[in-house]
């Protein structure tokens, strides 16, 4: 499935971090860089909807306005990434909770537990409103659901948690005793007699039951990937001919991308390989890995830097022709769209030292935005490449819960990793 009929070229845009005339300068500086495609309110929840069942569009009606009347189309986000300060507010225990029992507070983001009943109910009426207020208009695209699901909070322990993990485990086993078996609960006297005596693998002395282990991989992954098909479901009924996806996240261990690559429509995907290492291998087989998700269909690269992150220990700026090179590595390998994070770098907030298209001193002769601009006016003479497929001459097996089961803390060795 093809989103444009070129290939994508743009990034995450945040206008809500910037003035209303900051956007026309952006448009303009968009439409010179060759940008055909932005990701726009990711995390904007709380921008959209203020308060409790209060929303508010028209910022969002005029960026999106500017944007389409400078040749950008629109990847909208459904702002679900973030739960606003006032649902936490209302709703506190929908808050996660780690292995030890400690609470993740609000503050940063992604602070939520998948299985809070609150939050779906909230998610499906804001999703919905999205939809339907932006279902005709000519600049949408392609739906952003939520953005890199499971990225900081993979697993919840919460009692949230512990109720649906029970029912998720009747479902599996259908008996107690075929759970019991199956765990081999006799070992170390774990044999549960209850279904409510079942917990999750919660921090406790030293080895948890493996067998329990595994099971929570399996169940968080669904757990989260429910979130996404009930946004999806929305999005389909409401939008049927958009297509959606979500971000991924290349070899991400908490989530089976096998099984979430058969909801999306097309396969997005975040890299940022270390440019300290030189030639990015491991960049090379996510590629791959990832257009191998929906049999060799082409994929979007929905976020890499133009210069820096500002996460590492070290953030090393990519020098001078490697964003360039390493885009192009990306579509021979399958790719349709180049995308960044983000357009313009934030000047405030956790990320205000990672690169962009647009840095924090743009002037004619800055070089991470002649690079943005070069490599944008390229890609209009690729349009021929659009949908063209890849064939593989050598298969390399990859599979998400082996690799679960391998990493579990009793193991042969401490040693053994499955991907790395």
């Amino acid at each position: 499935m093809n989103v444009l009929s070129s290939i994508c070229y743009g990034g995450d845009y945040n206008p809500e971090q910037w003035p209303e005339e900051i956007w026309y300068e952006d448009a303009k500086l968009m439409q010179k860089a060759g940008v055909n495609l932005v990701s726009l309110g990711i995390f904007s929840w709380s921008k959209i909807e203020p308060s409790d069942g209060v929303f508010d569009f028209e910022w969002l009606d005029k960026v999106i306005d500017i944007l389409y009347d400078h040749g950008v189309y629109i990847n909208l986000g459904t702002a679900t990434a973030t739960t606003p300060a006032w649902f936490v507010k209302k709703y506190p225990d929908s808050l996660p909770i780690d292995e030890s029992g400690v609470i993740l507070s609000f503050g940063s983001r992604q602070h939520y537990c998948p299985n809070h009943p609150q939050l779906i109910t909230h998610i499906k009426r804001l999703v919905r409103a999205i939809a339907e207020r932006y279902k005709n208009h000519p600049a949408l695209k392609m739906w952003h659901v939520n953005n890199e699901y499971a990225c900081h909070v993979s697993k919840c322990f919460c009692e949230n948690c512990a109720v649906a993990f029970r029912k998720w485990l009747k479902e599996r086993y259908k008996t107690i005793d075929e759970l019991n078996e199956r765990w081999g609960t006799n070992f170390w006297g774990q044999r549960y007699n209850h279904w409510d005596e079942i917990n999750p693998p919660r921090k406790a002395p030293t080895f948890i039951n493996p067998s329990q282990e595994l099971d929570y991989y399996r169940f968080m992954n669904d757990s989260i990937l429910k979130l996404f098909l009930t946004e999806k479901e929305i999005l389909r009924d409401v939008t049927p001919d958009i297509p959606v996806s979500t971000n991924f996240m290349g070899s991400f261990k908490p989530l089976n991308y096998f099984q979430w690559a058969q909801h999306v429509d097309i396969v997005t995907w975040d890299s940022y390989p270390d440019p300290r290492e030189g030639l990015p291998i491991q960049h090379a087989m996510m590629n791959d890995l990832m257009r191998s998700l929906r049999k060799g269909q082409p994929f979007i690269l929905m976020e890499q830097v133009t210069s820096h992150v500002n996460w590492r220990d070290i953030n090393v700026p990519k020098p001078p022709g490697v964003m360039r090179l390493w885009s192009y590595a990306t579509i021979a390998r399958g790719a349709d769209g180049i995308m960044f994070f983000q357009w313009r770098q934030s000047r405030a907030g956790a990320e205000k030292f990672h690169g962009a298209m647009v840095p924090h001193f743009l002037n004619e002769n800055n070089r991470i935005y002649r690079e943005v601009t070069q490599l944008g006016q390229e890609l209009k003479k690729l349009d021929c490449l659009v949908g063209s497929r890849i064939k593989a001459e050598v298969a390399i097996i990859f599979d998400w819960e082996n690799w679960w089961a391998v990493e579990l803390s009793s193991k042969p060795h401490n040693k053994l990793r499955y991907c790395r």
